[in-house]
């Protein structure tokens, strides 16, 4: 409890690691225990999470700046949600084919939050770098360790969205509930942002509306949680929309004044780069077809995390203190208040 609340209302870790001296469960239990008492692994699995929901909001959002360069951090963080995710014991991975339990569906919505958390920092150094590119241009490229942050970053939010909608049709969430729309509104901003980066319009990312509907729901019985997330999610939509009208308008602008520009830009990376016009297999993928694990399995993604000597480039770099972006990533505030 302490960690969950502390990473999503912008609280200090109260209780470290090393303070905990009681063991974790026990998975010595017969079939008659079992039938009697929670099962072990989910407790472990839990504990878990909540560990690695401390560990991203010392390294990220805390006030001291930590040793080492801001991909790094990214990487240590998404090696160990890999090895959670790993770990786990098949009665607690997500079925293809949906019929979860209601604890298993919860358990990956609280995992898929940590590492959306863990990725928005990258989300929104990659935003100036999009919103000051040249329109439809090859300038707008972007280095390979980034984009296979933010290729994970798109699955994951995608099938965050997915879960959240099978939670809430199968009657898993409570109407006052707060952790439901904390967790659905970072997986659509997170969508948002990744859709934006690749060149996606609003409109076409069906799973905004839906997710705007059922906040809207729960506005409307009382929650103030999704009231306030709605006003939020209204607002961002409304600044892509505005964006996206004036980067047509920019379109605009005859052919050779364009590359006139770019060529006098001689903007240069020195790492491998993507065209960001070209969609990846996740963007692609229906929500139905996702698990979890697949998120970490595309070939950029673990090359980034397979990397034992990473290469920072200067367009990987992140400084905390210069970044124009970094007063968000702060949750210094409670998500809920307006």
């Amino acid at each position: 409890m302490d960690r969950f609340w502390g990473l999503k209302c912008g609280l200090p870790v109260q209780v470290n690691d090393s303070d905990i001296q009681v063991d974790l469960p026990a998975h010595l239990l017969d079939d008659r225990e079992r039938e009697q008492l929670p099962d072990p692994a989910l407790q472990i699995a839990s504990i878990s999470v909540a560990r690695l929901a401390g560990h991203i909001s010392q390294e990220l959002y805390g006030p001291g700046k930590p040793a080492g360069c801001f991909l790094q951090h990214e990487q240590s963080l998404l090696a160990q949600s890999r090895r959670w995710l790993e770990s786990l014991p098949d009665s607690l991975k997500l079925k293809p084919a949906g019929d979860n339990s209601r604890d298993v569906t919860v358990l990956h919505l609280q995992f898929h939050y940590c590492v959306i958390l863990a990725i928005r920092p990258a989300l929104l150094h990659a935003l100036p770098h999009k919103a000051g590119s040249i329109p439809d241009s090859a300038v707008d490229t972007m280095p390979a360790n980034m984009m296979a942050i933010l290729e994970t970053c798109g699955h994951t939010a995608k099938h965050s969205i997915s879960l959240c909608i099978y939670a809430w049709t199968k009657g898993f969430i409570g109407m006052l509930s707060y952790d439901f729309p904390a967790f659905l509104f970072s997986a659509v901003l997170a969508l948002l942002v990744t859709g934006h980066i690749r060149g996606v319009k609003v409109g076409e990312i069906p799973e905004v509306e839906t997710a705007r509907e059922i906040l809207k729901i729960h506005e409307n019985s009382g929650n103030i949680a999704s009231k306030a997330f709605n006003l939020h999610l209204q607002s961002v939509i409304k600044s892509f929309e505005d964006h996206g009208r004036t980067a047509a308008a920019a379109d605009k602008v005859p052919r050779s004044a364009v590359d006139k520009v770019a060529s006098e830009s001689s903007i240069q990376s020195l790492a491998p780069e993507f065209d960001m016009a070209v969609e990846s297999f996740s963007w692609l993928m229906s929500a139905e077809t996702m698990t979890t694990e697949m998120a970490f399995d595309h070939t950029n993604m673990q090359q980034f995390l397979a990397n034992d000597e990473l290469a920072v480039t200067p367009q990987d770099t992140i400084n905390r203190s210069n970044d124009p972006m970094s007063p968000f990533w702060w949750l210094d505030q409670p998500l809920y208040t307006e």
